[in-house]
């Protein structure tokens, strides 16, 4: 099967593809590259307890800022220094 290679860089797995794999929009996929063969391999992992924990945190920090490098220095001194 060929495939074109858009603008970004992206090629379309084709949708036939994807249903014999099962894989759906949002899925992480492994990438393997053999250069001596030319090759990339695509793999999708089992399936993973961090990408599901994550996933389902994600709701929670809607509308909320994201901490500066700073904040969350901070925050580790503070909870050094009182134990916590």
């Amino acid at each position: 099967m060929r495939m074109k290679v858009h603008n970004k860089g992206q090629v379309v797995i084709p949708v036939d593809i994807r249903r014999q794999l099962d894989i759906s929009i949002g899925d992480h996929l492994d990438v393997e590259v053999d250069v001596e063969r030319g090759q990339i391999r695509l793999h999708k992992p089992a399936s993973s307890v961090s990408y599901r924990v994550g996933g389902s945190l994600a709701s929670l920090a809607a509308d909320k800022p994201f901490p500066s490098g700073e904040d969350v220095d901070q925050a580790l001194r503070d909870s050094l220094i009182d134990g916590a």
